[in-house]
């Protein structure tokens, strides 16, 4: 028999309140500005990530189309894809 998952007494919303609102009572004032602050890095993280990435891939792509594609595409692939294949 499958046994049933039990559901959480309380979801993930209500146990961030409870430690924000305990950290304001014991007056630990450095926990909700690390929150917030680690919050803002991870958004700033994924937004470089989102947007630094093309900008590298565009600059690859000039590059190659500029140096007229030293190798096909084929010869790419294959070199690429015999080292892989041979580690699985």
């Amino acid at each position: 028999m499958a046994e049933k998952k039990q559901k959480p007494k309380y979801n993930m919303w209500q146990s961030a309140a409870f430690m924000v609102r305990l950290a304001i009572r014991e007056r630990e004032k450095k926990v909700p500005v690390l929150c917030v602050l680690t919050a803002l890095l991870a958004v700033a993280c994924n937004l470089t990530g989102l947007y630094v990435a093309p900008v590298i891939l565009g600059s690859v792509e000039a590059l190659l189309r500029h140096n007229e594609y030293l190798f096909s595409c084929d010869f790419n692939y294959t070199s690429l894809a015999t080292p892989v294949t041979t580690l699985l």
